[in-house]
Order: structure tokens, then C-alpha cells, then sequence
């Protein structure tokens, strides 16, 4: 594990979120956070990379994989930034979500909200169906298994098979 600050740490894991040896390839993880109030406990980030000493025997990544760009489109075909589409879903207290845009353009939110808090379905998919268009079909579903058919129950945010 790597300290990359007082309060924020580095490990990388295998697919069942256990720690690999020191040198193997695996998912670089961040854990801790600098709010007290909400820290980051672990975060998987998808990205994958090994740990290992340099010359000076300091920790450091290396063969970083990194995520595939994601590219959606809206009715038009014009670029949807995913912030963008992040910036809408971060509105509600959510566990997880997972965004996918189909090689059609319709897309499709599936979200798992946090235990106790609802969620205006309606309102989130307005406001994905204004930002991509009224040609773009949105489907928003509630789902509180959401990702527990998965290793570490973790989810893939955000997808798209627009070619």
C-alpha cells in the first residue's frame, strides 16, 4: 500500500477486492479522503496498474491501464460530456449507479439509492432527456441489489456502445 499523502492511500487489488502481492497487476484502489465528515473508504477506481519500488525504494505505479474513454452522443450526434451526465445523477444520495448509452443513442440509469432517501425518477430523467434531446429515449430504473451480482458488488458508472 502506498501513503500518497497523510490521509490517502494507494493499494491495488485482485477481482474479489483482495491486496496483490507487491509488483502484480491488478485495480488501483484509493482509500481515506481528506473529508472527515465523508471519507472515502475504498474507492475501485477501474483503472489498473502494479505497485513497485523505484531506484530509490519508493513505492510507484507502473503499466497503468487506464479506462477506455467514454463517448456519448446526443440526438444530433453531437458529444455528451459524462461530467455532464454525472453532474445530473450526483443530485440525489446514491449508492451506485450504472449509465449505458445503446448503439441506438437510447440510454438507459439504473441507480441504487442511499438506504432512507428517494428518488425523483421522473425529475432525474427529465433532466437526461434535456440533455441529450428529445430523439434519445431515457430509461431511469430503481434498484437497491443493484451490483450485488458482482465481485466486490461494484458497478461499471458509466457505458456506452456508441460505435
Amino acid at each position: 500500500m502506498l501513503a500518497a499523502a497523510p490521509d490517502l492511500y494507494v493499494e491495488i487489488v485482485d477481482n474479489e477486492g483482495r491486496p496483490v502481492k507487491e509488483g502484480e497487476i491488478g485495480e488501483i484502489c484509493v482509500s481515506g479522503g481528506r473529508n472527515p465528515y465523508l471519507p472515502l473508504l475504498r474507492y475501485r477506481t477501474g483503472d489498473f496498474g502494479r505497485l513497485a519500488p523505484d531506484q530509490q525504494g519508493r513505492l510507484r505505479l507502473y503499466d497503468l491501464q487506464a479506462r477506455e474513454p467514454i463517448a456519448f452522443v446526443d440526438g444530433d450526434g453531437l458529444p455528451v460530456c459524462m461530467v455532464d451526465v454525472a453532474r445530473i445523477i450526483r443530485e440525489w444520495p446514491l449508492v451506485q449507479h450504472e449509465f449505458s448509452q445503446q448503439a441506438d443513442r437510447s440510454c438507459r440509469l439504473v441507480i441504487q439509492p442511499l438506504a432512507g432517501y428517494q428518488v425523483d425518477v421522473d425529475m432525474v430523467r427529465e433532466k437526461l432527456e434535456k440533455l441529450f434531446g428529445p430523439a434519445v429515449p431515457v430509461t431511469v430504473e430503481l434498484d437497491q441489489h443493484l451490483g450485488d451480482s458482482r465481485p466486490g458488488g461494484k458497478v461499471i458508472p458509466f457505458r456506452s456502445l456508441i460505435p
